[in-house]
């Protein structure tokens, strides 16, 4: 999904699809292994439902790309399709129920979300103050190396861009 690029060999191509194809018979093959292993219980495991999903949906990115090899409306797979293939990235998350270790830090990193939401909020704030204080204090200021087109305190839009720009130290070049 990420190795394709703009100007990519018809070889390269080729290589990118049948691996898709190999993976997702891989995926498919344990997937229904484990079905009939759990019989009922298969169900009832969000893991299994989670892989189900991704399975699913290799299958239906691979069936578009049959109908449609070469739509440009379609432009192989839709995005949303590609967006949906990192749902087997969370099947390294299933590791999780082996590693005792690995479970009590995820379980610290939930618990500390909401402070780290409550931090990010606040860091929102100051920006939504100061990109407000930009418009009304330098909303006539001249143009020049940072100050431009983009960059600029002509409206809240652009002003909070500048706002974020200096907070990062982002340089813009």
């Amino acid at each position: 999904m990420s190795m394709l690029y703009e100007d990519a060999s018809n070889t390269y191509k080729h290589i990118i699809n049948t691996s898709n194809f190999v993976f997702i018979g891989i995926y498919t093959v344990e997937l229904a292994l484990r079905c009939v292993a759990y019989a009922s219980k298969f169900w009832y495991d969000t893991w299994n439902i989670l892989d189900f999903v991704a399975v699913v949906n290799g299958w239906l990115g691979i069936a578009i790309n049959l109908v449609y090899p070469t739509s440009t409306i379609l432009n192989d797979t839709p995005q949303l399709l590609r967006l949906l293939r990192m749902w087997r990235i969370f099947r390294s998350l299933s590791l999780l129920r082996s590693h005792k270790r690995l479970q009590e830090i995820m379980n610290i990193v939930q618990l500390c979300l909401p402070y780290i939401f409550n931090v990010f909020s606040l860091l929102a704030l100051i920006l939504f103050i100061f990109a407000i204080l930009g418009c009304y204090l330098f909303e006539s200021g001249k143009q020049g190396n940072v100050i431009n087109d983009f960059y600029n305190f002509y409206n809240f839009g652009s002003s909070l861009v500048l706002a974020l720009k200096v907070t990062t130290g982002e340089d813009g070049s």
